[in-house]
């Protein structure tokens, strides 16, 4: 509902949830898209932060919305730094920080961390682009190879992993079918 802009209807829903960190974020999120900032901080300032990526990054974002809202520059940019510090992968987070640094001018800080979302955007970027190859080339190992090596870089060492043992399964039924001798025409006529 809320990607729909149907804000009021995401807060009934959300009014009707168990108060976990996530519904928080997202009630948080309807209340400041409703202008209603006060409500979305202190819901916010209530809330444990998610753990989960997604959740989090958003918690981080939000608060740093109202705040900004607010007028409070200085606590948003805190709120952006403990949001990188918390979830270094998620570019909108780094995106942000390295905006409203610009905006307090500290322009060297900004440049400094601009030039980390570019990478994380870069990497985003070629992700999603060696994902595509993968799918359509199932069996090439080193796609795989170059994603586990792109996962690291991002921080995501489980998706590295997933994406390494891919590889090497693809390698050992490549060596497995190397193995198997080729059949002659002679053999298949009998």
């Amino acid at each position: 509902l809320q990607a729909e802009h149907q804000y009021e209807k995401a807060l009934s829903y959300l009014q009707s949830c168990d108060p976990i960190p996530d519904v928080l974020v997202e009630k948080s999120k309807a209340l400041f898209n409703l202008t209603r900032t006060q409500e979305a901080e202190e819901i916010l300032q209530q809330c444990k932060v998610p753990t989960d990526d997604q959740s989090g990054s958003e918690y981080f974002l939000t608060f740093g919305d109202v705040l900004e809202a607010k007028g409070d520059q200085k606590g948003a940019l805190g709120k952006y730094e403990e949001g990188v510090a918390t979830f270094p992968h998620n570019e909108d987070l780094q995106y942000r920080l390295a905006v409203i640094l610009k905006s307090l001018g500290e322009s060297e800080r900004a440049t400094v961390e601009m030039a980390k979302w570019e990478k994380k955007n870069a990497l985003k970027n070629r992700l999603v682009e060696l994902n595509k190859m993968a799918t359509e080339q199932p069996d090439n190992a080193q796609v795989r190879f170059d994603l586990a090596d792109v996962c690291e870089q991002m921080q995501r060492p489980a998706l590295a992993k997933m994406w390494k043992a891919a590889a090497e399964a693809c390698e050992k039924a490549k060596r497995a079918t190397e193995a198997i001798p080729p059949t002659s025409d002679a053999n298949q006529r009998d």
